[in-house]
């Protein structure tokens, strides 16, 4: 039976890639955040911003943010947070070939609704400089950081799909 609506067809994925997402971050963190109250309020708001992001809802650069005060204040690294990201990224691609094979168009369409979801991850990630210098004003250490190139869990991904 063919979805009755736009929000419909855009729900669905939502449905079995959210509690992917977060299963995924429940895992990640288990191996990174010793104390569990720390780790149980870290990984609930980073599933409210996975959520968020599939959901296309503007309130995924809040948690973004209150993500980000969370784990400086569980003295986890922004780099942490950001390979937790690519591991969720990966998996969802990973998921989504595997379970759409029979499927090119499928798998293609929701491809590129992770791949949105990337983006939009991209465009609310704070910007973070990891050395003994200020930010230079001009803007190198953006730049520095774009320089970087896939990391590894996207270029495996790209391989698979």
């Amino acid at each position: 039976m063919p979805p009755s609506s736009a929000e419909d067809v855009r729900s669905d994925p939502l449905r079995w890639l959210e509690p992917l997402a977060q299963d995924m971050i429940l895992a990640a963190y288990a191996r990174i955040v010793p104390d569990e109250a720390a780790r149980s309020a870290i990984t609930r708001c980073h599933g409210m911003l996975w959520r968020g992001l599939l959901s296309e809802r503007p309130e995924a650069a809040a948690f973004r943010r209150e993500l980000s005060r969370m784990a400086n204040a569980a003295a986890v690294p922004e780099s942490s947070v950001d390979a937790v990201n690519r591991l969720v990224l990966a998996e969802l691609l990973n998921v989504v070939a595997a379970r759409h094979s029979r499927s090119p168009r499928e798998a293609g369409r929701l491809s590129y609704q992770v791949a949105i979801v990337g983006c939009r991850l991209a465009q609310i990630r704070p910007l973070t400089y990891t050395g003994s210098h200020p930010i230079p004003e001009d803007g190198t250490a953006v730049l520095r950081d774009a320089q970087r190139g896939p990391a590894p869990e996207m270029a495996l991904a790209k391989r698979r799909a």
